[in-house]
């Protein structure tokens, strides 16, 4: 079981952008979506889970177990990254939404780490709001995330997400270190 460590508050100058899904132009090409075990579809649009939003804005991506009465499970995958040259801090976050009913249902994330997936978090309550997680010890050529929900066989509501977005905070100095007074001047 992996457990996020903390994200530092660094130098906001020395933060790039790798990646960002906003999901408004529907799944990345990049992406795979497939259809789930019992037929239900992901969905890329503004619309809501039964009563619950979207917990960012626009369009996000979902599976709406409300719909399609039993989804069964359904897997979600980003594209794979390529951080193999990228030293310094690297955080994964993203709006996301799970909601249950009755305590049917769970999401887990996993990440891969070139050779195996690892359990970032599982949530079985109902969620809506920011996930950030400081994923620089899974960096390789092929990193990836792994989202599967699972109505484990009843009725439920369903899971989202949104702005998924993935940074790294570079380390200026080169000692591993991203203090909040670095910068080329202090190395």
């Amino acid at each position: 079981y992996f457990s996020p460590s903390v994200w530092a508050q660094c130098n906001q100058q020395n933060l790039d952008t790798l990646t960002y899904e906003s999901f408004e132009q529907g799944i990345p090409g990049s992406w795979d979506a497939p259809i789930t075990s019992d037929g239900a579809s992901w969905q890329a649009s503004a619309e809501t889970i039964g009563y619950y939003e979207n917990p960012g804005t626009g369009n996000w991506l979902f599976i709406n177990d409300e719909e399609a009465n039993q989804v069964g499970e359904a897997v979600l995958l980003s594209a794979a990254y390529d951080l193999g040259g990228y030293e310094g801090l690297i955080k994964a976050e993203f709006d996301f939404l799970h909601q249950s009913y009755l305590d049917s249902g769970f999401v887990k994330l996993e990440i891969w780490d070139g050779e195996d997936w690892w359990l970032a978090f599982e949530e079985r309550e109902d969620f809506s709001g920011h996930i950030s997680l400081e994923v620089s010890s899974f960096v390789n050529t092929t990193i990836q995330l792994r989202w599967t929900y699972s109505d484990e066989g009843a009725w439920s509501w369903g899971m989202g997400i949104d702005n998924f977005l993935l940074t790294v905070q570079k380390d200026i100095c080169g000692d591993g270190v991203c203090g909040l007074e670095e910068s080329p001047e202090f190395c």
